[in-house]
């Protein structure tokens, strides 16, 4: 009788298993489909708004170059919000994925910054990428989540920059790559720093303002998250009236690890 119970208690104990399986799979299901059927759309909308900025806007009036901005930055907005809550629960229950390839850095720069021009422009800022010192080499990353990860930190830097600029630049480690976003926004007072990285925390510059800045206060937690699951890195350094500078890394191809510092500055 005893081995009959203990394997019947085996068996409840793999039943339950599989139905725990079968229940995580079953909301990471739907939860990728909320991500089509929410986020796409979106995504759509906002890169429809950008090619009528740049190839009708002879034609717009400022009040009409200025709702169909707004519409953009809005929809954009709320993308990045939807994919942000979606994946950190993802990640809490260990089902979010991350498949890395071989990269060219510069062509996600340039395809996050192309995003983001508008945005700049409507506040009056210069959205500048600095020409790396050399070609780059490729790096080992997942492409969605890299532009994701930098998505979030550009507008995020535009968001908080009220005049200059917001300026992406790289630089090459021994094992990896470095791409830093810095801009010339508030800063962010030393005691902020080192909560920057928690979960519905982003306060910047001063804190009476923080209701009135953008973002869930979710997209630095989740950047950060996805870099360190990369290989990577992602940390802040800022002076109070002078601005931030936001940097993370991503492995190097290891075809093409060599030259330059070990040590992130």
């Amino acid at each position: 009788m005893s081995n009959e119970s203990t394997l019947t208690k085996k068996l409840r104990r793999t039943q339950e298993q599989l139905a725990l399986q079968e229940g995580g799979s079953r909301s990471s299901a739907i939860l990728s489909r909320l991500i089509d059927e929410v986020s796409r759309p979106l995504d759509e909308t906002s890169l429809i708004c950008q090619r009528l900025l740049d190839n009708a806007a002879a034609k717009l009036s400022p009040e009409q170059r200025k709702l169909i901005e707004a519409v953009g930055q809005n929809t954009d907005a709320v993308a990045r919000r939807v994919r942000d809550y979606i994946d950190l629960v993802r990640l809490e229950v260990g089902d979010l994925l991350v498949q890395p390839k071989v990269l060219d850095v510069d062509d996600i720069i340039e395809e996050v910054a192309g995003r983001y021009r508008s945005a700049a422009r409507v506040k009056g800022l210069a959205l500048t990428v600095e020409p790396s010192v050399g070609e780059l080499p490729a790096v080992i990353a997942d492409r969605a989540r890299l532009v994701q990860v930098l998505s979030n930190l550009v507008a995020n830097a535009i968001g908080f920059t009220d005049h200059g600029q917001v300026t992406i630049s790289t630089e090459l480690y021994d094992r990896s790559v470095a791409i830093h976003i810095v801009d010339t926004g508030n800063g962010i007072a030393a005691t902020q720093l080192p909560r920057l990285f928690e979960d519905f925390y982003h306060c910047q510059g001063d804190p009476s303002q923080d209701k009135d800045r953008p973002g869930s206060g979710l997209g630095l937690t989740l950047a950060r998250r996805l870099i360190i699951r990369m290989g990577g890195d992602l940390w802040a350094s800022s002076t109070v009236g002078a601005g931030s500078k936001f940097s993370f890394t991503v492995p190097r191809s290891p075809d093409s690890a060599g030259q330059a510092r070990s040590v992130p500055a």
